[in-house]
């Protein structure tokens, strides 16, 4: 598919006029593919990574000028062509892009730790993590249409594919987006903490922060040696930061008593451009009640468009880091870089067994 400059003069700026908020789009141009491909008769050719084009280009450009406005993309499904595979505009830096996991069991009814085996997969053209999140999008039973325009019918059928799982995440998203309008921080409406135009960037963190971990070794049928070793850590280039489970970060059950601690903050703005200038907070974590629930820190940021096909998307380098008062440190997706991540406009930070004590946290540009 190739819309030129109509994604953001006809589309976008459509959905957005008609009040749309959150967009999901389940399409993406694929990976250049080679004159020896197979893939339509079921071989794995080789493949050139989707690069930032017109479409991601023009795609964050948009991000930036409508903050307000969540976009979330397919990862794509050519996965078992290997790594390198996301799609484009899956590969823009302001938007959500998702991948496809396996759903339930069958027969066992307990979730899946596999990445479906067609997910496209990471990283991006230029060493980013994508995908940002993967969600259901095997045997998922869903609306079914024969292409009839205005004809009335009420079936459903299976699907599977990224055409699942991303709509599936941008249904979370557009949940958040309420969640955080209307106030539901205490457990109750009370408007507590209500934002009433969420950025984009928020509800990214959001959904990236409810993510379950999961490592379960990609479904591959073929000799890919990077499949398993690319899943290994936390975010990783198959499954992201996870499996969007929105209970890790709102009520659902009652009594409606959040089981978590959350803070987040939407205000800080640098006012230089100084080398290592920083913001700081401080907090303390005081008592641990359940152990398995991991202390969990996202720093996502709307960045601004690179030019048409740059080597390296990212134009703002932020970096997060976090010290407790007995000397651990922690650094953004530090599972994936040596030292500071210098690629991505999202970060992570994943403690598991928090200690009591004193935190500092620090944002550095």
């Amino acid at each position: 598919i190739f819309l030129g400059h109509q994604l953001t003069a006809k589309y976008y700026k459509e959905a957005l006029a008609a009040g749309a908020r959150v967009h999901s789009s389940s399409w993406g141009t694929s990976p250049i593919t080679g004159p020896d491909d197979a893939w339509g008769a079921g071989g794995y050719g080789p493949r050139v990574e989707a690069a930032y084009n017109l479409h991601a280009r023009d795609t964050d450009t948009w991000g930036w000028q409508h903050k307000e406005y969540t976009m979330v993309f397919s990862a794509g499904n050519d996965g078992r062509r290997g790594a390198r595979t996301i799609s484009s505009p899956g590969n823009a830096k302001n938007v959500i892009t998702v991948g496809t996991q396996d759903g339930i069991v069958p027969g066992k009814g307990t979730v899946s730790q596999d990445v479906s085996d067609f997910s496209s997969t990471g990283p991006a053209f230029d060493g980013r993590t994508k995908p940002d999140v993967v969600a259901p999008g095997v045997a998922v039973r869903s609306a079914y249409s024969n292409g009839f325009m205005y004809k009335e019918e009420c079936q459903t059928t299976l699907h599977s594919g990224g055409s699942v799982s991303t709509p599936i995440a941008a249904g979370c998203a557009v949940l958040l987006r309420q969640f955080l309008r209307e106030g539901w921080l205490s457990g109750v409406m009370d408007g507590y903490g209500a934002i009433q135009v969420p950025r984009s960037d928020l509800i990214k963190a959001l959904l990236i922060a409810s993510g379950d971990v999961i490592h379960g070794k990609k479904s591959l049928d073929f000799n890919d040696p990077v499949g398993e070793a690319l899943n290994k850590t936390w975010p990783s280039r198959i499954a992201g930061y996870g499996l969007v489970n929105l209970q890790n970060v709102m009520v659902f059950d009652k009594p409606m008593v959040p089981q978590y601690d959350m803070w987040f903050d939407t205000t800080g703005v640098f006012t230089t451009h100084a080398s290592n200038a920083r913001y700081t907070w401080c907090f303390s974590v005081l008592n641990v009640v359940d152990k398995t629930k991991p202390l969990r820190v996202i720093l996502a940021w709307v960045d601004y468009p690179a030019t048409l096909f740059s080597s390296i998307a990212l134009v703002t380098d932020l970096d997060l880091i976090l010290f407790n008062d007995v000397g651990q440190t922690w650094k953004g997706n530090q599972d994936l870089f040596t030292n500071t991540d210098h690629l991505n406009n999202v970060e992570g930070i994943n403690v598991q067994n928090p200690l009591p004590g004193n935190y500092q946290l620090h944002v550095v540009l």
